[in-house]
């Protein structure tokens, strides 16, 4: 598959790129005449953008990955998201950046193709890929332009109108299931597919699970229309992900900030900084789950790591920082110096004064050691890209037999939560640089941490073990927590030195991109209006985020 990356660049310029300008009547315009764009190199284009664009993850990071409250403590992971602070320009390159790279090819894909027979598994696996970018951006805002969306240079649509957010999620029913029953393993080769290297039978259990995300979604707002869904996708013989379809987007060891560059992982580049060492913090809402419950992960995803002391570490290669943490958890009386930083404060608010000697000789180690933060093997660039995996169904399914106890899920929950959580701790070991969990971890983990007997409570792990899971899926950490209230996530305002600065309550979506109000006012107008509003707003709730 990296060779596919490699030999990408070779054909790179033939795909629909986005302009300087990123207005509707830009974004729907197509800039090439070639009457010959081969869909799968577009196909290969708008996988590598969905986790190697640095504008993209941007939002991903500094909003939906901080208001969750998974990382907090530098200037990017909180000044903005952590503290409730409006920066229009951050909080819309999200929005331009899909819908004018990623849905823009995606829509020439699929109007090149859809009347060729002999096209019709890369016509499917486009459906099924916009249908993923396109559930993280009416998530992420609302309502948003989804049947006109980039239909300018095919229709003539240069101001599309808003969605309601209900008729785009059964749309999604729709081309999902229609799409997976499509693919055919004995069709057309999907050769710039670099997710599953052109697997149909992976794409179609791909396809079932992302239905099941999708019907989960309206557990608060239509829990039967979610039972008939996930019914229907029970009884769907191609079957969810199995512990080997984790699909995941493979990138280049490539060290590298441009926003022009997208062959490496680019929420792994915003973790590790362009600065002579990393200060991408975790918030002590994730950092204490895991601690209390002695979980293996976080060895594995998180580390405390010494900054001054050049015994310790090189600047500009954080890699020869000494990790603290393993020897902290060992030792009662340093593992209670271990100090996550708390939602809405700064990585010295309040400031911890204390530093440590260990070693012998003794060295001194900065006070900043004792603050979690990304672990190291997350800040290479070729780190793969998550979409979706194998825990995550299983998760999805625990949940729903949980709350409705389907007979169309067969496996009880004792069961389904076991398979679930041992898969959420071995899926780490696709981390190129990640000492896998072993089974003898996960056995004491779960002894020492048993399933809970009451339905409620029950519930609550299971959702908070979904939040935990998402650790680096900054959209899907924030949909997940909306849609089931865990964990009780509290505002920045409720702990010493936080701040709450332009919202006193956590935000439930983003808003709108400032520039749709002048270059496609009357359908921005009418979508804000729709949510009962004369103005924008990001505690407004998105449809299925009922109260």
């Amino acid at each position: 598959m990296l060779k596919r990356i490699i030999k990408y660049l070779t054909f790179s310029i033939l795909v629909v790129l986005p302009s300087s300008c990123t207005d509707f009547d830009e974004m729907n315009t197509n800039p090439t005449t070639s009457p010959s764009m081969d869909p799968n190199n577009q196909l290969t284009y708008v996988q590598l953008m969905t986790w190697g664009d640095m504008e993209t993850t941007e939002t991903m990071v500094v909003y939906l990955s901080a208001i969750s409250q998974i990382y907090v403590g530098e200037y990017n992971a909180t000044l903005y998201g952590g503290q409730y602070t409006r920066n229009n320009e951050t909080m819309s390159k999200l929005w331009k950046k899909i819908y004018s790279v990623q849905i823009k090819n995606l829509v020439d894909i699929l109007e090149q193709t859809k009347e060729n027979p002999d096209q019709v598994n890369i016509y499917s696996v486009a459906r099924i890929f916009k249908v993923y970018l396109m559930m993280i951006l009416t998530d992420t805002y609302g309502d948003v332009p989804y049947f006109d969306a980039g239909m300018g240079y095919y229709s003539g649509i240069l101001n599309p109108t808003y969605t309601p957010q209900k008729d785009i999620y059964y749309d999604f029913f729709k081309e999902l299931e229609e799409a997976g029953a499509a693919l055919n393993t004995s069709g057309d080769a999907v050769s710039g597919d670099i997710v599953y290297d052109g697997n149909i039978e992976k794409w179609k259990r791909f396809a079932n699970s992302l239905w099941l995300r999708a019907a989960m979604r309206l557990v608060k707002i239509e829990p039967q229309t979610a039972q008939e869904q996930i019914n229907k996708i029970m009884a769907n013989s191609a079957g969810l992900l199995q512990l080997d379809d984790d699909a995941f987007v493979p990138y280049m060891d490539i060290y590298d900030f441009k926003t022009e560059e997208f062959r490496r992982n680019a929420i792994s580049q915003r973790y590790r900084r362009i600065d002579d060492y990393p200060e991408a913090f975790i918030c002590s809402t994730w950092f204490n789950k895991l601690l209390e419950m002695n979980d293996p992960r976080l060895t594995r995803l998180a580390g405390c790591y010494s900054f001054e002391n050049a015994d310790f570490y090189t600047a500009g290669d954080p890699w020869s920082r000494f990790d603290a943490l393993e020897m902290f958890l060992a030792d009662d009386a340093l593992k209670a110096n271990i100090t996550a930083i708390d939602p809405g404060c700064f990585n010295y608010e309040p400031w911890v004064a204390k530093g440590y000697w260990f070693g012998d000789p003794k060295n001194y180690w900065d006070n900043k050691v004792t603050l979690p933060q990304v672990n190291n093997s997350l800040l290479g660039g070729a780190t793969p890209g998550y979409l979706m995996t194998y825990a995550e169904s299983q998760w999805l399914l625990t949940e729903a037999k949980l709350r409705w106890n389907l007979a169309s899920i067969p496996e009880t929950v004792e069961v389904l939560y076991e398979k679930a959580l041992r898969a959420s701790m071995k899926y780490q070991s696709n981390y190129p640089e990640m000492k896998a969990i072993t089974e003898d971890e996960i056995d004491a983990y779960m002894l020492q941490n048993p399933f809970p007997s009451a339905t409620a409570d029950r519930l609550k792990e299971v959702c908070e073990q979904i939040w935990v899971l998402h650790y680096v899926n900054g959209p899907e950490a924030f949909a997940s927590w909306r849609r089931t209230g865990y964990p009780a996530l509290k505002p920045g305002k409720d702990y010493p030195g936080g701040k709450s600065i332009e919202s006193q309550t956590v935000p439930r979506r983003l808003f709108y991109p400032l520039d749709e109000a002048s270059s496609n006012g009357k359908n921005y107008r009418a979508a804000i209006a729709a949510m009962g509003l004369t103005e924008d707003s990001w505690n407004a709730r998105v449809w299925w985020d009922k109260d």
